[in-house]
């Protein structure tokens, strides 16, 4: 820039050299904001459209571009206020990228399918709570690992969480233990796929049997597993329309939050005792001793011969797994709940095979009637009482199920 052109762009009465600085300072003010606006909305585009867990790490570039609007911040002349406020802001951005980059924002999503109020949303991959370890929905609707291959018998696993498998990693789960066990025990002859979800009443469990039926699955053998959940959310099923829908949407809302970090860190994982001890509290529960006679004599039982008579009008064999849970009066882990008797009693009434959880892993301890080992909650089975449970299981079931008399004669 040549001192005639400072010249003739300085108005009449202004020095040249103070007019070729103020033209030089605007020709510089905007690089800052524009790389600000640039760094914002990079942070912002990475955090939605990283395509699978394999890519969150790129979120990395987001912890930097929000750690240079930190940099640009402190270099800037805001208000000493202003600079606090959005500096807390940036922090928690740079935290919640952070965690990002190990895919913490990835919790298990739901969805609704008629009756079935939520059920998890097929093909996505998240980070399992407690474990935090990488776990995948297949395109069923299933826990992976849940193999499908024409021709074999297959079984269905149906449940809670316990079924599902909270807080353990998708090979760790009874259901995906069974099909290891058995496939070593019988090459080639089962299927088993893991169709429990967390929170599931009997209601639920039933629905979700129907859900996949009617998408064409045709399981031989359906392993009903004990819920621990009911009293609260089972009379769902039989409400209204309204009532459904704003359970909904409180499924939608839950699913928006669990897309924030911070918010399952916190609140799933580090929170994760406190939330169970005010459910307790709060939710009317499997073991409850509040529950009226009405509920535990008829309606559970209805539930129960509903699931059963859908079941065997479609040739389907039901077994039941009758889970051991931790008791409040004696703080031993049993199957001694109201429910878990009136699940036990149905059982023996109707023909029904039925396996205790406490009467196999006393016997894996000798019959020690402590069973605290195999637990890391009031009611979810750790790793290795999943294996215990599973290899029992294998050995226990083929004889049970229709069909079975080539399996026996087949190690004779």
């Amino acid at each position: 820039m040549n001192s005639s052109n400072v010249s003739q762009a300085a108005a009449p009465g202004v020095p040249a050299d103070v007019a070729a600085a103020a033209k030089v300072h605007l020709q510089r003010r905007p690089r800052g904001p524009l790389l600000a606006a640039l760094a914002l909305v990079a942070a912002s585009a990475l955090s939605l459209f990283p395509p699978s867990i394999e890519w969150d790490g790129l979120n990395v570039l987001s912890v930097a571009a929000t750690a240079y609007l930190g940099w640009r911040l402190v270099q800037s002349r805001a208000r000493p206020w202003v600079k606090s406020l959005v500096f807390l802001l940036l922090l928690g951005t740079a935290v919640e990228f952070s965690l990002r980059v190990f895919s913490y924002q990835r919790a298990l999503i739901y969805e609704r399918q008629g009756n079935l109020l939520f059920t998890p949303t097929p093909n996505q991959t998240y980070i399992e709570k407690v474990s935090l370890s990488a776990s995948r929905i297949d395109e069923r609707g299933m826990r992976a690992p849940s193999a499908f291959v024409e021709g074999r018998t297959t079984i269905l696993a149906l449940g809670d969480s316990i079924t599902y498998g909270y807080g353990i990693a998708d090979q760790d789960t009874w259901p995906a233990q069974l099909a290891a066990a058995l496939e070593r025990a019988h090459p080639g002859r089962f299927n088993v796929l893991n169709g429990g979800v967390n929170a599931y009443p009997m209601t639920f469990i039933h629905q979700k049997f129907l859900y996949h039926w009617n998408r064409g699955l045709r399981p031989d053998v359906v392993i009903v597993g004990y819920s621990m959940n009911e009293g609260w959310l089972g009379h769902l099923v039989e409400a209204d329309e309204a009532v459904k829908a704003q359970f909904e949407s409180r499924v939608v809302l839950k699913n928006v939050l669990r897309s924030s970090a911070l918010y399952n860190l916190i609140v799933e994982n580090w929170a994760r005792r406190t939330y169970e001890a005010l459910r307790y509290k709060l939710v009317p529960g499997t073991n409850s001793t509040t529950i009226s006679s009405t509920d535990l004599r008829d309606l559970y039982d209805q539930y129960l011969d509903r699931f059963v008579a859908d079941l065997r009008a479609r040739n389907v064999k039901p077994v039941f797994l009758l889970f051991a849970a931790l008791n409040g009066e004696t703080f031993r882990y049993d199957t001694l709940g109201p429910f878990q008797k009136r699940f036990a009693a149905f059982a023996e009434s109707h023909g029904i095979p039925l396996l205790r959880t406490d009467d196999v892993f006393r016997d894996a301890l000798g019959g020690d009637p402590n069973l605290t080992p195999f637990f890391f909650d009031p009611g979810h089975m750790t790793e290795r009482g999943n294996l215990v449970l599973a290899r029992k299981l294998a050995e226990w079931l083929p004889p049970r199920i229709a069909g079975s008399s080539d399996i026996e004669s087949e190690g004779q």
